[in-house]
């Protein structure tokens, strides 16, 4: 909801910097918050390796320490997790 995308777009193999930006988030997010194994996280998002999920969330922790914009982006969508 926070980038407008539906699921498919997510779990899709399309690689547009907003939808990978999106993407990443989310594989992000389900292993920092739920400690989802890498594996089911690949295979929830349309049968991505373990390592695609390894690099987007090892980006998006490298990204988080410079980009700001970025922290509160993750931050605004954990809050509303958090409270769905």
């Amino acid at each position: 909801d926070y980038y407008n995308l539906t699921i498919s777009q997510l779990k899709g193999n399309v690689r547009t910097s907003q939808l990978a930006l999106a993407r990443h988030i989310a594989m992000y997010l389900i292993r920092t918050m739920l400690d989802v194994p890498f594996k089911k996280i690949g295979q929830t998002f349309g049968g991505k390796d373990h390592s695609t999920v390894m690099n987007a969330v090892e980006k998006i922790e490298s990204n988080l320490k410079t980009n700001s914009q970025l922290a509160q982006a993750i931050h605004e969508i954990q809050k509303e997790l958090k409270t769905s």
